[in-house]
């Protein structure tokens, strides 16, 4: 009697479980998609919320413990473009179908930012001193963690394209000097190239910008990611955030663009991207 009774609150919890979850598995068509992330979103709920999952090998996912809402769920990985977006309820089991990207560029619009950054050219060790920096060590202290990064996302679509509204220049250059005298931080901004060759920097920044403008991508892409989950929440018209994570596996790495503040949840690569001769990290 008791094992029955145990068998059948299981199937009880099992089926709770399953209503409250959109299910589903991946494919592009030939084969399952695994290690890409499926998102389900929502504005029906007091604030944005959307939940993020990984497909396992076998391109599955489970999306859990859902609000009873109606969700728009889409699918993003590397090697992917953004899939349309279906209107889905907990409950519900959905077949999506990948779109592969066309080519090398589409792709490579969804890597994360440090892939991008690390085509930004590096003078070699036998070049220095340049400027003010006396090695490449302190050329790229610069370029890292005690300047550019410490405020700046570099590498994302932002940064990595000089955007129309700046104005018209006569090279990249030059649109890199007029840039890094916009806004509030230009005085850091300009400090922190001070402590180098302004010149040299801001023609390897163009350079590079130029680069990717011409089509050059990153030449590694990244690793695919394994089956976890994660939660977020945004307050509406206030820019606060709440966000949990629960992982099956490993943590998801995430660049979702959404009109409001969302969290974002990153895992080293395996193996970090290089910079000609050096190593963004």
């Amino acid at each position: 009697m008791k094992t029955v009774l145990f068998s059948l609150a299981l199937a009880l919890a099992g089926s709770a479980a399953a209503q409250s979850s959109i299910r589903g598995f991946v494919t592009n068509g030939k084969t399952a998609e695994a290690g890409v992330w499926v998102i389900a979103e929502t504005d029906e709920l007091p604030t944005k919320y959307a939940k993020i999952v990984v497909t396992d090998d076998r391109g599955r996912f489970v999306i859990p413990e859902l609000p009873k809402v109606n969700y728009r769920v889409w699918v993003r990985g590397y090697g992917l473009v953004d899939t349309k977006k279906v209107t889905a309820k907990p409950g519900a089991l959905l077949r999506i179908k990948a779109s592969v990207a066309p080519n090398a560029g589409s792709a490579a619009q969804y890597y994360p930012a440090a892939y991008w950054y690390a085509m930004l050219g590096v003078p070699a060790k036998s070049e220095f001193p340049i400027g003010k920096a006396k090695s490449q060590h302190e050329w790229l202290d610069a370029l890292k963690s005690n300047g550019c990064i410490g405020c700046h996302a570099l590498g994302n679509a932002a940064t990595r394209t000089v955007p129309h509204a700046l104005g018209q220049f006569k090279s990249s250059q030059e649109a890199w000097a007029r840039r890094i005298t916009s806004g509030q931080a230009m005085t850091s901004m300009v400090n922190v190239l001070g402590r180098t060759d302004p010149d040299r920097m801001l023609k390897e920044f163009g350079d590079w910008t130029d680069r990717i403008a011409n089509g050059e991508v990153p030449h590694e892409r990244p690793p695919a990611r394994r089956a976890s989950s994660a939660t977020s929440s945004s307050r509406s018209g206030t820019g606060a955030m709440r966000a949990r994570t629960c992982t099956t596996r490993s943590p998801p790495t995430s660049e979702i663009r959404r009109s409001t503040p969302t969290a974002s949840f990153t895992a080293p690569p395996k193996k970090a991207p290089t910079c000609c001769r050096c190593s963004i990290r």
